[in-house]
């Protein structure tokens, strides 16, 4: 079982958004151990998680699993948006995932999920985060389905 699912030269946010959806979808089971965990304490735990930032220029994705379990790995925004979607489709909750940036530009990801008929958002990246605020006031935002990358799957 490989540790790292993609470590590659960053090429454009949407890669990076498609691949969250394609490896939730091949490794939801990887945290089958939270499955008796309400969002909220998934939430906590996450956030909870030490932030490492990926090295300069690379995208790294690691298996939920293992970012959740190894301290050496990088473990950023985009690998703790992974670890609660793959939860989210362990229980069967509708998420989305945001994109924002302080600026006109994107560096941001965390999931939007569905939970009593609200969008709520997930953003659990660092320890300061609290369930239903953005971290910051975003200048670009956008957010994704799974429907919106079939592009990337042609």
């Amino acid at each position: 079982m490989d540790k790292i699912i993609k470590t590659k030269k960053l090429e454009s946010y949407e890669e990076t958004i498609y691949k969250i959806f394609e490896f939730t979808n091949l490794y939801y089971t990887d945290v089958i151990f939270l499955d008796c965990k309400t969002p909220r304490e998934v939430f906590e735990i996450v956030k909870n998680l030490n932030y490492k930032p990926d090295p300069k220029g690379i995208e790294f994705l690691s298996r939920p699993l293992y970012s959740i379990f190894e301290k050496d790995l990088p473990r950023d925004c985009d690998d703790k948006t992974l670890i609660i979607t793959c939860y989210a489709k362990l229980k069967g909750i509708p998420y989305k995932i945001a994109v924002t940036g302080k600026n006109k530009y994107p560096h941001h990801v965390f999931p939007i999920l569905c939970l009593n008929n609200s969008w709520v958002i997930f953003d659990a990246t660092y320890e300061y985060s609290e369930m239903g605020k953005f971290i910051f006031a975003p200048v670009f935002f956008k957010i994704f389905e799974e429907k919106d990358l079939l592009k990337f799957n042609q």
